[in-house]
């Protein structure tokens, strides 16, 4: 039994693709509703309970902590999800494979790379690299199989949430202009959701990579601009852009939960952010989707009125 948590943009994602793999499936979050394929059914769980997670893990032969912070009532309750996940996955003999982001290093002024420590300065950055750092350390303690995985911002079928998804694909659809944080030309790289999900089911499923943090395949960066240039061609519409400024953040940061959590990570957005994924191709070979094919394919599924996504076939490797 696979055991997906949380039902986000990431994890409805791992959902898709072990459903295609013919695996079965049970995702897991707060509510029990969702949307999923036909068959997979949401479990409403506090999986903040270490209990509770023994009960809901107990089938589990690999899970996938793909839990948002943003979805938590606080950044503390990020910790607490990752030490019951354990509890319940060490209880079950289960491997946790735990869907991250770069947001857990802080600022760099060099492509994020998995040499690096996570000193995100931020509660929400540090909420992400104290999980993911407590899963490794009970890997090699030896109580749980453990392999994360980073991502950049997603985009793609399915997300909405993300920097790069309705602010730009859903607004520019619209007929408004796209939202851009920060400099609309600093160079910043994106993941395809699909891309992030099929990395994070095959290090899963690859013994020799667990007890590793792993960066998604991720195409060549383009800076924001270009981002809207080409979903505007995609749906051929007018590439209009507006940017949000950091003091709009500050503003909006006491009465949003979204803008606070941005506030603390608006480097991302005012300066270059890259992430370098060759360890990754060196292992599985270069499959990150071209950035035109998933806009491509994202541009179809807001127009089709954010229906149920498909999963797509990796390109083939090089």
């Amino acid at each position: 039994m696979d055991v997906v948590i949380g039902t986000g943009s990431l994890g409805s994602a791992v959902v898709r693709q072990l459903t295609a793999q013919g695996r079965l499936v049970r995702a897991v979050n707060s509510t029990g509703e969702g949307e999923t394929p036909e068959g997979v059914a949401v479990t409403a769980a506090d999986i903040c309970d270490p209990e509770e997670a023994k009960r809901i893990l107990s089938d589990a032969d690999t899970v996938f902590l793909c839990t948002n912070p943003e979805r938590c009532r606080g950044a503390r309750r990020v910790m607490d999800v990752a030490s019951a996940v354990i509890e319940g996955a060490a209880a079950a003999g289960a491997t946790v494979a735990y869907g991250d982001t770069v947001a857990a290093y802080g600022p760099a002024d060099e492509p994020y790379h998995e040499e690096m420590q996570p000193t995100a300065p931020g509660r929400w950055g540090r909420a992400r690299a104290d999980a993911s750092e407590t899963l490794l350390a009970a890997h090699a303690a030896g109580r749980i199989r453990a392999v994360v995985l980073r991502t950049s911002d997603l985009y793609g079928p399915g997300v909405r949430d993300s920097p790069y998804g309705q602010p730009i694909f859903g607004r520019l659809l619209d007929g408004k202009a796209a939202l851009v944080l920060g400099d609309p030309d600093a160079t910043h790289a994106v993941t395809y959701v699909e891309d992030a999900a099929r990395a994070l089911v095959a290090l899963a499923q690859q013994p020799v990579t667990h007890g590793e943090v792993w960066h998604a395949p991720t195409p060549t960066a383009v800076t924001p601009r270009e981002f809207v240039e080409l979903v505007a061609a995609a749906a051929d519409v007018q590439p209009d852009l507006r940017r949000v400024p950091g003091w709009f953040a500050l503003l909006a940061a006491p009465f949003s939960k979204r803008y606070r959590r941005l506030r603390e990570l608006w480097y991302c957005y005012d300066e270059p952010h890259l992430v370098d994924d060759r360890k990754y191709v060196s292992t599985f070979g270069d499959v990150a989707t071209p950035l035109e094919d998933g806009i491509e394919r994202t541009v179809e599924w807001y127009r089709d009125g954010g229906r149920q996504a498909v999963v797509q076939p990796p390109p083939a490797a090089e």
